[in-house]
């Protein structure tokens, strides 16, 4: 049965990632997106026939609403742990983070927010901190990377870490201990060189801009089921 609930719940998770990265576009109002992505409101695509326009308008709501209906059912008389919960929706999150930024080169302000309020909520659990040692660790990074990056510029005269980057390591603060957030930077950066090399010796361009987001949401997720997944299991 859990093997079930588990499967369910990544379709879920999987299905609603799929269903906003199809609704994203840039600069679209939040209330929007979030529409078109409960709704499957996405049916204004050219691509879509009538019929199909139908089929994702009507069968994707019931369905996402029966799945979401069951999980908590399961949830509810204890068939599926809360930490699953827990990881699914941060995995959820990230992997949403990395698509976008991937593509777009964007890490939309709304669902940094989202990671940074339900780590906020959640990390006194995790982590045993309360919430002002959150906050101030997560404050003292944003100056930290604030300051590096003014340096950065000063010399090279170049940005080296964009705003969503410098949030989105912020958001990720209120989920980790400082040591913790440190191994996810490295992880990320090490996995970025070799994209970097590529794209340098093979693009036109000599200018590479780095979809760093994407490699800090694959670190992120791996280094929670690393150091809190257990945890919770205890």
């Amino acid at each position: 049965m859990l093997t079930l609930n588990l499967l369910a719940l990544s379709l879920l998770s999987f299905t609603l990632i799929r269903c906003s990265l199809v609704c994203y576009v840039p600069g679209i109002p939040v209330h929007q997106w979030y529409l078109r992505t409960m709704t499957r409101w996405c049916s204004y695509t050219p691509r879509l026939t009538r019929l199909d326009q139908l089929f994702t308008s009507i069968l994707y709501p019931c369905w996402t609403l029966i799945l979401s209906s069951y999980l908590v059912l399961q949830f509810a008389t204890g068939a599926l742990p809360f930490h699953y919960f827990i990881f699914s929706l941060f995995s959820t999150l990230l992997l949403l983070l990395a698509c976008i930024d991937w593509y777009y080169f964007l890490l939309p302000n709304p669902i940094v927010g989202a990671l940074t309020l339900t780590g906020v909520g959640l990390s006194p659990w995790l982590l045993g901190l309360n919430v002002i040692s959150i906050l101030i660790t997560a404050l003292s990074c944003y100056v930290l990377l604030w300051l590096i990056n003014r340096l950065y510029f000063a010399f090279k005269k170049k940005v080296g870490l964009g705003q969503g980057d410098m949030k989105f390591i912020v958001a990720l603060a209120t989920w980790f201990d400082v040591q913790q957030l440190a191994i996810i930077i490295i992880s990320a950066s090490l996995t970025a060189i070799p994209f970097y090399c590529y794209h340098y010796l093979y693009s036109h361009s000599k200018i590479v801009i780095i979809p760093y987001g994407t490699f800090l949401s694959l670190s992120g997720i791996g280094c929670f089921y690393i150091y809190h997944m257990p945890s919770l299991f205890d």
